[in-house]
C-alpha cells in the first residue's frame, strides 16, 4: 500500500505559518494571513494550529530553527533558572564599612549571566583649602529581574494556570458536548 500523499499548504496557510513563527501568536498570524478583523481571528487561528498539517510544518520549522541556532527548550530553561535563582551575594559584598564587587574571574557562570549591568563612578570631594580632595568610588550592580524569569519557569512547569487558555478549553469542551447532544436528537 502506498502512503497517502500530503497536500502542500495553501498560500494563506503558509502565510499563517510564517506569521505565527514571528511572534507565536495565532490570532495575529491569522489576521495577517487571512486579512480578517482581530475579533474573528482568535478562534480561527487556534483552529488552524490544531490542523495536523499546519502543526507538522510549524514543528518542523521550529526544530530547524533550534538546530541552526543551538537554542533548545532545555537551554532556555537553564538561562531562566540562572536569572530566577541568582544570588547577588555571589557578585557583590557589603557591610557597614564598605562595599565591593567580587572580581569577575571569581564569579560563577550562572551569576555572571544574571548580572544586567555593572557601573563604577569615581568622584573627588573637596576637603577645604590646601587639603587633598577625598576620593569616593560609587559602585552599582544591577541584576536581571527575578520575577519574570520565575513566572516563565513556573508556567513552563505547569505551576501557573493560564486563565484565558482554561476558559477557552472549557468553552470548546461545552460546545463539543452541545454538538454531540444536538446530533443525538
Amino acid at each position: 500500500m502506498t502512503p497517502k500523499k500530503v497536500r502542500p499548504l495553501s498560500a494563506r496557510q503558509q502565510a499563517f505559518v510564517e506569521a505565527y513563527l514571528t511572534d507565536l501568536n495565532a490570532s495575529t498570524a491569522y489576521q495577517k494571513a487571512y486579512k480578517v478583523p482581530m475579533s474573528s481571528a482568535g478562534t480561527a487561528g487556534a483552529r488552524l494550529l490544531k490542523s495536523v498539517r499546519i502543526a507538522t510544518v510549524i514543528n518542523t520549522l521550529v526544530q530547524k530553527r533550534s538546530d541552526k541556532t543551538g537554542v533548545t527548550a532545555e537551554r532556555v530553561v537553564q538561562e531562566l533558572a540562572a536569572l530566577g535563582f541568582a544570588d547577588v551575594r555571589k557578585a557583590f559584598t557589603w557591610d557597614a564599612q564598605q562595599t565591593a564587587f567580587i572580581p569577575s574571574t571569581d564569579i560563577d557562570d550562572d551569576t555572571a549571566r544574571a548580572i544586567q549591568s555593572v557601573k563604577s563612578r569615581t568622584r573627588f570631594l573637596p576637603n577645604g583649602p590646601g587639603k587633598e580632595p577625598t576620593r569616593v568610588v560609587e559602585l552599582e550592580l544591577k541584576m536581571h529581574a527575578k520575577e519574570p524569569a520565575l513566572n516563565l519557569i513556573a508556567r513552563h512547569l505547569g505551576m501557573l494556570k493560564d486563565p484565558v487558555a482554561e476558559a477557552l478549553t472549557a468553552l470548546a469542551e461545552s460546545m463539543r458536548a452541545a454538538r454531540e447532544r444536538a446530533a443525538k436528537r
